[in-house]
């Protein structure tokens, strides 16, 4: 493969060349309905559970959430919150309903259908972002009294 010039006289990174080799991550959290047992009280007022930071210059390619033991009593979104403090939705309350995650279960988005953020990139341009995000789970109105499954995040961060 020949690289083309720049236009700043540079040639573009391949693997291996300033960290681009690295550029794909996997973030992995068990989560157990203890953590997130309640919409309020307990460590939550507001029933967001802070999961886990992507950093800035991110872009997700793939989350999945895979229920190891019967989640029961509530519904849960795993989202995103943006620097200005708008959430898109990774996974929805109508895929994490107690009644849906049973065990052995794999949720995955992009799921297809334009509902989620991986789904539909020209509906949710947010998939990007040049400042830190953070992922969560917001619980439903219920609480959640069994369950435990582990969220798998993939992404990529643009060398900046």
């Amino acid at each position: 493969m020949v690289l083309t010039a720049m236009p700043n006289g540079k040639r573009p990174l391949g693997w291996g060349e300033g960290g681009a080799g690295n550029m794909f991550q996997t973030l992995v959290a068990r989560i157990n309905w203890n953590d997130v047992a309640s919409h309020t009280g307990g460590v939550s007022s507001d029933g967001v559970y802070q999961i886990f930071d992507i950093p800035a210059g991110a872009f997700l390619t793939r989350c999945y959430f895979v229920v190891e033991t019967l989640w029961v009593g509530s519904s849960a979104t795993i989202r995103i919150t943006e620097s200005t403090g708008a959430n898109v939705v990774m996974l929805s309350a109508t895929d994490l309903s107690s009644g849906a995650m049973t065990a052995g279960s794999v949720f995955s988005a992009p799921t297809g259908d334009g509902s989620d953020v991986l789904s539909n990139v020209a509906g949710h341009a947010d998939n990007f972002d040049t400042s830190a995000r953070t992922i969560n789970w917001k619980t439903g109105t219920a609480a959640f009294t069994a369950g435990v499954g582990v969220l798998i995040v993939e992404y990529g961060v643009i060398p900046q």
